[in-house]
This record gives C-alpha cells, sequence and structure tokens, in this order.
C-alpha cells in the first residue's frame, strides 16, 4: 500500500547521496590541489608549511609594451611580519652596505627547520639566501656562500613557478 511513497523516497536518498559523494569528492580534490599550489604561491590558503614562518605569493600582471598586453610575473616569500623578499629586494637587507639587489627567485629548497633561496642578481649572478631569525623576532635575509646541491638532498625543491 505504501511502496510507491517509499520508492520514491529511496530514489531521493540515493541522489543526495550521490550528490553529497560528489560535493566531498569535488572539495577533495580542490584541496588536493591547493595544497599542491601553496608551495608555488599560488593557493587559497596558508597552509603555514614553510620555517621561518614564510609564506609563497606569486603576483602576476599586465603591462602595455608596444600597444600589446605583456604579462610580468613575480615570486616572493612573506615573512611573518609581511615584509616581502624576492625581486628588489636588497641582500643583505636593512644595511646602507647591500651588495646587491634581487631581479627573480628562481627555487627554494625547505625542510621543516631551514630553507635555502636560489636567485639571480640584475646581471644574472647566482646567489643563494637563507633567512635568519634575529633576537627581535624578525627575519632578514642573508647571503650564503658555498652551497652543494649535494648537501640539499634531503630538501623538498619548489622551482618553475612561471609555468
Amino acid at each position: 500500500m505504501y511502496s510507491p511513497q517509499i520508492n520514491a523516497i529511496k530514489a531521493e536518498m540515493k541522489k543526495a547521496i550521490i550528490t553529497s559523494a560528489t560535493i566531498v569528492m569535488t572539495l577533495g580534490f580542490m584541496l588536493l590541489r591547493d595544497y599542491h599550489n601553496y608551495f608555488y604561491g599560488k593557493s587559497f590558503i596558508n597552509y603555514h608549511l614553510l620555517p621561518y614562518g614564510l609564506t609563497p605569493e606569486y603576483y602576476k600582471d599586465y603591462v602595455l609594451e608596444n600597444g600589446k598586453s605583456v604579462p610580468i610575473e613575480s615570486f616572493y616569500l612573506i615573512t611573518d611580519h609581511s615584509e616581502f623578499f624576492g625581486p628588489g629586494t636588497p641582500i643583505p637587507i636593512d644595511s646602507p652596505n647591500s651588495t646587491f639587489d634581487i631581479d627573480s627567485i628562481k627555487s627554494y629548497y625547505y625542510n621543516k627547520d631551514s630553507i635555502f633561496v636560489y636567485c639571480v642578481d640584475e646581471e644574472n649572478r647566482p646567489h643563494w639566501i637563507i633567512p635568519v631569525r634575529e633576537k627581535d623576532g624578525w627575519v632578514v635575509f642573508d647571503e650564503i656562500k658555498n652551497v652543494q646541491i649535494n648537501n640539499l638532498a634531503k630538501y623538498k625543491c619548489v622551482s618553475d613557478f612561471y609555468d
């Protein structure tokens, strides 16, 4: 006597379960993609995974050159005090005797305790930079010499920000 109503309820429940499962799977894939994009500065969520409170940030803008729209892309690391580190940053920071300005960050190597940043200056010379936490809690960046890639085997490498 009630079987048409029960069948209708079962059909509605089946639709709801399938819809819910689809939504959960879609959100799961979106979060997985967002997590991967975090290391390239293209994430919606700050997962706070890099040492020294650093956050990666990708920036893209367009300018007109000869009547054409040309993209300008930059990659930065932002400190926990909202200080930008990237193109245009003098090294060492806050020094009247800076030795060069960063032109672009090419890659960085990180683990849970430290990070090494590979960058080039305006003359395309390579440099390795590390963050250093000062006594007052601020993070500054300084150049380090003689970095051997072999020593970075236990670090995760992130590069190709501009693909």
